[in-house]
């Protein structure tokens, strides 16, 4: 693997040395920092706005800033990476209305909602690909950030965000290409366990809330109310299961919610955050997937088998030797679908 310099204007102006030290995060963090030395550095012209990426790959993003010390023949330059720069940027509600509603096919509402506020979205291509996949309409949450809006609207019919940076024509700038794909399922064919000395992290929470009363607005008796309850299966309903004392309520107000309808969703995410959970994390060595692909795994200490889905990348270079990790878990799946398909 190798890594590009280009310019502001995308165009390539050297390479990263592999001897430079590199440490990138792709999911959670999204940033990078590379060690490289001064006389380096300049030769290159690096500066804010440049970018570093690996052709072909999510690997990438925009330098942002510089650490430097008068003792040292090294010097420190971060970045953010491209998912990052996605959270930099915000779907906004069109005038006099609450939210952005879209519909059509999926890689259409990306190359429309990217290009949205000429902000950093519009870094990024949508290759004239169809996925064959149609959102009648969707709802996004309102001022949520690009790579939060766009990653739950494909989450909710299971597909990802693809990052690729490739190069155009000869001399051409490069693109950072965004395409809608579906979630790759590899947990049938791939289980990590202890038997595969992987380090696994199991965390059960019980006791949790599993009876939750919205108050929405209104005074006294006139109040809105819903009451949801958590289902031996783990998804919530209207239907009450857990009784006696194995029944635990909580109350979630929310008087700015503007129907029953927003009042029910807040109250899910409310729930979700506080109801039994079992989440499994563990790290492993690189193979060939991507964020929000699923992998499976097993504690056989507790008997306890999990599919998560990829949450974070780390790759790391020093003196010519790169190391790709895979972080798993963290509660990625619970964390999406606030829009409404």
């Amino acid at each position: 693997m190798g890594f590009v310099i280009a310019d502001e204007h995308k165009k390539e102006i050297g390479y990263l040395s592999g001897h430079a030290g590199l440490d990138m995060e792709i999911g959670k963090q999204n940033d990078f920092e590379t060690i490289i030395g001064k006389e380096t550095a300049h030769a290159l012209g690096l500066g804010y706005g440049r970018f570093l990426f690996m052709v072909d790959s999510e690997f990438g993003g925009m330098f942002t800033g510089s650490e430097s010390w008068t003792d040292s023949a090294e010097m420190k330059w971060r970045g953010i990476t491209w998912r990052g720069l996605l959270e930099r940027d915000v779907i906004i509600p069109p005038p006099a209305q609450d939210y952005r509603i879209v519909s059509g096919e999926a890689n259409d509402i990306l190359r429309l909602i990217l290009a949205e506020n000429s902000a950093a979205g519009s870094l990024f291509t949508v290759p004239n690909i169809s996925t064959g996949v149609i959102f009648p309409e969707y709802r996004f949450g309102r001022y949520v950030t690009k790579l939060d809006g766009l990653s739950k609207m494909l989450f909710s019919q299971g597909l990802k965000l693809l990052f690729r940076a490739v190069y155009g024509a000869p001399g051409a700038p490069f693109e950072v290409r965004v395409t809608a794909v579906p979630i790759q399922d590899y947990s049938e064919t791939l289980e990590y366990s202890q038997d595969s000395r992987v380090n696994i992290e199991i965390v059960s929470r019980r006791g949790g809330i599993n009876h939750l009363i919205c108050l929405g607005k209104g005074e006294l008796r006139d109040q809105q109310r819903i009451d949801l309850y958590v289902q031996a299966d783990g998804s919530i309903g209207d239907a009450k299961h857990y009784t006696g004392a194995a029944e635990r309520i909580a109350v979630y107000s929310n008087d700015s919610a503007e129907n029953l309808s927003n009042l029910r969703e807040g109250g899910t995410d409310e729930l979700r955050k506080s109801m039994d959970a079992v989440s499994l994390s563990m790290k492993v060595k690189s193979f060939d997937v991507e964020i929000g692909d699923i992998v499976g795994g097993r504690d056989r200490n507790t008997g306890i088998t999990l599919k998560q889905p990829v949450t974070g990348k780390i790759l790391r270079v020093q003196n010519n030797q790169e190391s790709i990790e895979i972080s798993v878990g963290g509660g990625a799946e619970d964390d999406q679908g606030n829009g409404e398909a």
